[in-house]
């Protein structure tokens, strides 16, 4: 699909329409709440700041090797448990972007951030993904993390033709700044995922920005996204990909480009063993080729030989109706027990 002045266009590769509401899932909160909120609204703890960057033990303690940042001790200028439009420029662009907290929200404890990209025309949601226009409905419930839901310029995201130009990457960079000022980010655990068009800006990201520190990104999750011709990759990112082998929209073979890619980026062999998304039901070497939505299916395999910490997870599923999935609940159950082992 073709953006304005000739770019690829992150998108639904195959249909020639944007705006594809294809998917599954339910619907997520209102995003139209404005970005005013009075300091210390909705349950956050007056007694909590101590300044920027104080982050003491919490019930859990700060993660392993957690980089707080400057947002750390500040208390948050929204309700918690509610997406809300934050608007900023990149370049002599408007944009908006929306951020979601987690209940109970502590302001000196470093959460991971997911960094989330939607289907073409889901910029202002959809029937699927909810009024915010995220790509996967009901991370939100299980997640205990940050979450940024990204809002494309036009009906999808400009991967720039996969080179260093893209848009996108600098208004990832802004995006990223700003909700790392404003909240407590781990900055050592930044992770980005999306659905279609929103899957091709994570692979673009995921590589042009991938590493383990500020700025960077520590690992990425897609559903049914093609390999959009990055620029070279600045370090591995662990992964988690899912697309169904029936995808006429963004064919499967463009996916298996992509998985390829990422698995000599992170020096992973050939060899792969079962793995169980949820971590409940029990993956084996007979199951697969089944629909994401099929009680006990288990699609997924984790390939072996990978760099220490860039794990790779594969999910080929077959059969979901639409093929062209938002692959819910690898996407939701699946995509926070992941991160959450990183």
């Amino acid at each position: 699909m073709q953006g304005a002045g000739g770019a690829t266009t992150a998108g639904d590769a195959g249909t020639g329409v944007a705006g594809s509401n294809m998917g599954g899932g339910s619907s997520i909160v209102d995003s139209s709440v404005s970005d005013s909120v009075p300091q210390g609204e909705a349950g956050a703890d007056d007694s909590a700041s101590d300044g920027p960057n104080d982050a003491p033990a919490t019930a859990d303690g700060p993660l392993p090797g957690a980089l707080p940042s400057a947002g750390c001790g500040l208390q948050p200028a929204q309700p918690l448990q509610m997406f809300v439009d934050k608007k900023t420029v990149v370049g002599t662009q408007a944009r908006v972007y929306r951020v979601w907290l987690p209940a109970g929200y502590d302001p000196r404890r470093p959460y991971r951030a997911i960094f989330l990209g939607h289907g073409c025309g889901d910029n202002n949601g959809c029937p699927s993904c909810g009024p915010a226009g995220t790509p996967f409905p009901g991370l939100e419930k299980v997640a205990d993390a940050i979450l940024v839901a990204m809002v494309a310029a036009g009906s999808c995201f400009d991967n720039g033709n996969g080179t260093s130009s893209s848009p996108e990457l600098l208004y990832f960079d802004q995006a990223l700044k700003e909700v790392s000022g404003g909240f407590c980010v781990d900055q050592s655990r930044v992770f980005v995922g999306g659905f279609s068009s929103g899957a091709w800006v994570t692979h673009l990201i995921g590589c042009a920005r991938a590493g383990s520190g500020p700025g960077k990104v520590r690992a990425q999750i897609t559903a049914t996204g093609e390999w959009p011709n990055p620029p070279a990759c600045t370090g591995p990112a662990a992964a988690l990909m899912a697309h169904d082998m029936n995808d006429t929209n963004n064919p499967f073979a463009a996916g298996v480009v992509a998985r390829d890619h990422i698995l000599q980026t992170n020096k992973c062999g050939t060899t792969t063993i079962p793995y169980s998304y949820d971590g409940v039901t029990p993956a084996s070497a007979t199951t697969g080729n089944c629909a994401v939505t099929s009680p006990g299916c288990q699609p997924c395999v984790e390939y072996q030989g990978c760099m220490p910490g860039y794990p790779v997870i594969w999910c080929p599923t077959k059969g979901n109706n639409p093929s062209h999935s938002r692959q819910v609940p690898i996407t939701t159950v699946g995509l926070w027990r992941f991160i959450s082992q990183l």
